[in-house]
């Protein structure tokens, strides 16, 4: 190497080899680091090559023995596959991490100023969003709108598994607690019945319970109820005395029999009424238990338009009766009387 090569050459690695222990500075004669570049017209272009994947190290290898790059190693990704997209990326020494994104996150801490208009917490693709605690999902909406609470695979617009429960003291509370069988609320638009039961699925309610109409007809153990109160394969019980009189109704109709019966510490006995097809009917008043004093009447039918009494039965002791019959206007009411001798 002649003399005018080598004076150039000396003073170029005198510029940038100064020592193990000094700083390089590029664009300055006063680094403040290991390394600093200064420029008021050019920047810093990182290494710019096409990742595939947060997983995949490659391209981007250690240059020391062709191994995975080292940890903290910066580039700048022009590509989009798999899960990422052009920007920059660093090697946490398992996977490439995003350093930014062209939007900015959410904040642990909350945010201010957003906007409704633009901005959401949620995904742009045809995916779910996942909730979790302690890396277990426990809440989903999915890409059409259902919300999923204890599942992954929403029935409805709300689907919860487990149990619900309101609480406010001073307030009504609204609890629904199910051991197994389903219990739920269901509208049928097609009929306007609104019927409260339970069943193997939630969209049929297999044993409705309760239902009433938008026409103010009420059921009992049927989703169709068909009079304004329709009891279905029951009996109506009451332990406390009943209301005496029964006002403003046009009837009570009965399909099959009706038993109306007092309690044990009355002697008045009970009331069958029963039918044995349209047109034919009988009445029978039983006595349960025996009495030792003569009623004054038994039995009486009576015309409703005249408020004549038509047949009745009254008893003159306890072992004789009268039966009775008197059509409307007579004056004459033919007897016959029942005996018993003994």
């Amino acid at each position: 190497m002649n003399k005018t090569t080598l004076l150039p050459f000396c003073l170029f690695m005198l510029l940038i080899s100064v020592g193990t222990t000094a700083q390089v500075g590029i664009g300055t004669t006063t680094p403040r680091g290991a390394l600093e570049i200064n420029s008021n017209t050019n920047g810093f272009v990182a290494p710019q090559v096409a990742l595939t994947s947060t997983t995949i190290s490659a391209p981007v290898v250690n240059p020391q023995d062709g191994g995975l790059p080292l940890a903290g190693t910066l580039v700048y990704n022009t590509s989009t596959a798999g899960d990422v997209t052009p920007g920059y990326y660093f090697w946490n020494g398992t996977a490439w991490t995003r350093l930014i994104t062209s939007s900015p996150s959410w904040s642990l801490t909350g945010n201010s100023g957003t906007s409704a208009a633009t901005n959401f917490m949620g995904t742009t693709d045809n995916n779910p969003l996942v909730f979790k605690t302690n890396n277990t999902e426990w809440m989903r909406v999915t890409p059409t709108g259902e919300l999923a609470i204890g599942n992954i695979d929403p029935r409805a617009t709300l689907d919860v598994t487990g149990t619900i429960y309101a609480n406010n003291i001073g307030k009504n509370a609204f609890v629904l607690n199910s051991a197994g069988t389903n219990f739920g609320f269901l509208s049928n638009p097609s009929q306007n019945v609104w019927t409260l039961g339970y069943g193997t699925v939630v969209t049929t309610l297999a044993t409705p319970v309760l239902s009433w109409t938008a026409g103010g007809k009420v059921g009992l153990g049927t989703a169709t109820p068909t009079a304004l109160l329709h009891l279905k394969d029951g009996h109506i019980k009451s332990e406390q005395t009943l209301v005496p009189t029964l006002t403003d109704i046009t009837g009570l109709s009965v399909l099959g029999s009706a038993s109306i019966t007092s309690n044990s510490t009355d002697t008045k006995g009970l009331i069958d009424v029963t039918g044995t097809s349209i047109g034919t009917a009988s009445v029978k008043v039983n006595f349960n238990i025996s009495y030792t004093s003569a009623p004054i009447v038994m039995l009486t039918l009576a015309n409703a338009a005249a408020q004549d009494y038509i047949v009745w039965v009254d008893a003159v002791t306890t072992t004789s009766f009268n039966i009775n019959f008197k059509t409307s206007g007579s004056t004459v009411d033919p007897r016959f009387s029942y005996f018993v001798i003994e």
